[in-house]
């Protein structure tokens, strides 16, 4: 065989090979991709519509989702099964995270003594610059970010979306410029947490520089972003409510709603022209699911699986993109970018711009090097280094390492000179014609110095006004340990009845001041002790005119030494169901007066359960006051709601108090904002008494009530009816009733 003839052969064989090659390589398998909208609660709907096409054996390769269609998408391109993501996203409760508050029990004790002095139902912000912020949302963001950290656990990296099982885009909006944004990388709970950022209600995100809302503003359905993708198919899920009609506007909030859907529809309907003949669009009619009813989770899902289940024209469209991309090869994730079982942590950094503060931080977190990664100690450290009230925003890094992963905390801190101020009311009625509306306005001001230190006052405007200032130094290297100097200004008016009777028989007005200075130290997060030293001046303007009941004037000074211990763990403050509280307290002169040593204590101790549906709260109160005072000086008083029910308000006063009381609470399904009606009984013992020898039993007083309450966005509402044992009743009503620390 002749050399030129062999190479023919070999340029032929080359060049069958390269052909086959291209062949292979411009040989192209049909691409589904899935377009996921967003609609709140009935973004749920989704899980039908995927459940179905399952059925009908149609996998996307790729998934592009908006807000709640990015949250669902997201978790669906991890590879999670459709049952395990129902699951997930029902023990998220939803309900929870819209309408609870941050768990009171894991907050400092200096945070929740907020609570004691006044009644907060609006925040205002004030700059250094003078000009008023308000809040970014009306719902703490906390709990939402908690739970979708959980949910993507597996995968707490910042990576490429084109990794995952099935590539991923989610849609948001830029807040500057209202723009859609495409995010094919970073974290996914973040990304999804921006994507669904609904404006005003949760606040938006900072992510490369940009901030961050929902992406349904400028892209609600974006079908462009999977043209983008080289989708041959695509299937466009719609489940937004759309337009309303005219018999479905009827409030205030509808009319927001229906504005919002005018610039919702009008990008949709842009993308839905671009659909081809060869994509399938589906609206899903969930009915009358709104956009935060995440509890009809099982009824939504349902929706988006009869929308397939009931529609031959739309099953049959499915089938044929079935039988067409049979044979194509779906991607999958060969690089390991979910978090491994068992992980270690190896390091542990804070990233912040205030140094000062690392000691501080490096304390507050639990998680340690050489723990095993877990998300729940990432979140309980989040929600700490927030409850300093210091933090403006607290996020984590994971960066995987050869032999295990580095974790690295972000932490921002407010600006130094920003006040808060805080806005509550208080509306109190103990009889049909018996009214009072008290106002509550608080400050903060957090960095007073470098140190931490923090200056806040509470004033309080009713019949009983009250002007509290105090300034919370922690101590330099110790910031467990606190220095807390403080001056109260109080006048009130108050009632005297005799002995016997409910009728008013006098009045006089009390005005006291004080200056105090403690020192003491936080216990973990469970309460704080306290001890030092205060000046007090008490004026008694008493009345003459009814000489069944003489009040004379009395003008008092002295100096004491106190003692304070506070344990709180209790849900709520106002209408506990779960947990306890004990407080103590004394103070004393370090000299007598006319031989008497002046000296006060008390107790107030709070103990509540809960099972199921029901609760039981015990509550005891004691205290003594030994002086040469009036007994109109005296700060231990009994009668009104819940403190003796029946009885007028204050209508016992005395030197020495014991009180005890049972409450039970049933939660009923009736619910206002997530938050359930409770119905309830209580039974009530106590009395007061002039001198320590007289204290005892035989004049016991005994009172009950039965009550409704639920809690509103502006504080606990309580209705009730209490009973005396002399069978006398008052009908009681309160909203926003503050809680008094002391018996």
């Amino acid at each position: 065989m002749s050399i030129k003839y062999l190479s023919s052969i070999i340029f032929t064989i080359i060049i069958g090979i390269a052909f086959a090659s291209s062949n292979i390589k411009t040989s192209k398998h049909p691409k589904i991709c899935l377009v996921l909208s967003g609609g709140g609660a009935r973004g749920l709907a989704h899980l039908g519509v995927l459940r179905a096409l399952e059925e009908r054996h149609i996998k996307p390769d790729c998934i592009v989702g908006t807000s709640a269609g990015a949250l669902i998408g997201g978790l669906y391109a991890t590879g999670m099964p459709i049952d395990e993501i129902a699951k997930r996203i029902e023990d998220m409760n939803f309900n929870k995270i819209l309408y609870d508050k941050p768990n009171r029990k894991e907050r400092s004790q200096y945070q929740r003594d907020l609570e004691y002095n006044s009644n907060n139902i609006f925040n205002i912000n004030l700059t250094k610059n003078g000009t008023v912020e308000l809040p970014e949302s009306i719902i703490s963001s906390m709990r939402l970010d908690e739970s979708l950290r959980i949910l993507f656990e597996k995968y707490p990296f910042d990576i490429n979306f084109d990794q995952l099982p099935i590539k991923f885009r989610a849609v948001a909006t830029d807040l500057a410029t209202g723009k859609k944004v495409v995010l094919s990388r970073g974290k996914l709970a973040q990304v999804s947490r921006a994507s669904m950022a609904i404006p005003a209600v949760f606040s938006p995100v900072k992510l490369d520089g940009k901030l961050l809302t929902d992406g349904m503003l400028s892209s609600n359905l974006p079908i462009e972003v999977a043209k983008e993708m080289k989708a041959d198919h695509i299937i466009a899920v719609n489940v937004s409510t759309g337009i309303l009609p005219e018999e479905k506007i009827k409030n205030m909030v509808n009319v927001s709603e229906q504005i919002l859907n005018f610039l919702v529809q009008e990008n949709v309907d842009r993308n839905l022209k671009t659909l081809k003949g060869q994509d399938i669009y589906i609206f899903v009619d969930a009915k009358d699911v709104k956009n935060l009813e995440f509890d009809k989770i099982d009824e939504t899902i349902q929706y988006g699986y009869e929308t397939i289940q009931n529609n031959p024209k739309l099953k049959n469209k499915i089938s044929d993109i079935a039988k067409a991309t049979k044979h194509r090869n779906l991607q999958s994730s060969k690089n390991k970018i979910y978090m491994e079982p068992m992980s270690i942590i190896k390091n542990i950094q804070i990233k912040t711009n205030n140094d000062l503060y690392i000691n501080t931080l490096t304390n507050t977190i639990s998680t340690k090097k050489g723990d095993l990664f877990s998300i729940n100690s990432i979140n309980k450290d989040i929600t700490k280094i927030l409850d300093t009230n210091r933090v403006k925003s607290a996020t984590y890094d994971v960066i995987r390492e050869n032999d295990g992963y580095d974790l690295i905390y972000n932490v921002e801190f407010k600006n130094h000179s920003n006040n808060t101020f805080h806005l509550g009311l208080e509306i109190a009625s103990d009889s049909i014609i018996n009214h009072n509306i008290a106002f509550y306005l608080s400050h903060e001001n957090p960095w007073i110095n470098k140190w931490g230190g923090e200056w806040r006052n509470y004033m309080t405007f009713s019949s009983s006004s009250i002007f509290i200032s105090e300034f919370n130094q922690p101590l330099p290297g110790m910031p467990n340990w606190f220095i807390r100097p403080e001056i109260a200004l109080e006048y009130g008016k108050n009632y005297a009845y005799i002995d016997g009777e409910s009728k008013v028989a006098s009045d006089f007005k009390i005005n006291r001041q004080s200056l105090k200075l403690d020192i003491g130290k936080n216990i973990s997060n469970i309460g704080e002790w306290s001890v030092g030293a205060s000046f007090k001046r008490n004026d008694l303007n008493g009345n003459l005119l009814n000489p069944s009941l003489p009040i004379p004037d009395e003008t008092n000074n002295y100096f004491t030494l106190n003692a304070d211990i506070t344990f709180d763990q209790l849900n709520d403050i106002y209408i506990p169901t779960d947990g306890y509280f004990l407080h103590l307290y004394t103070n004393v002169t370090p000299y007598k007066e006319n031989g008497i040593l002046r000296a006060q204590g008390g107790l107030l101790g709070i103990y509540a359960l809960q099972i199921d549906d029901q609760s039981l709260e015990f509550r005891f109160e004691a205290g003594g006051y030994h002086s040469n005072d009036s007994l109109y000086l005296s700060p231990f008083k009994l009668g009104g709601y819940h403190h003796l029910s029946g009885y007028e308000k204050d209508q016992f006063i005395g030197n020495y108090l014991l009180f005890g009381s049972a409450t039970y609470r049933y939660m009923t399904p009736f619910a206002l904002l997530g938050k359930p009606l409770m119905i309830g009984v209580s039974a009530e013992a106590g009395d007061v008494w002039d001198r320590f020898k007289d204290v005892g039993n035989d004049n016991i007083k005994y009172a009950s009530s039965i009550f409704g309450a639920i809690q509103t966005p502006i504080g606990p509402a309580q209705l009730g009816f209490g009973i005396n044992e002399e069978g006398n009743g008052n009908i009681y009503f309160f909203l926003g009733k503050t809680f008094d620390k002391k018996p």
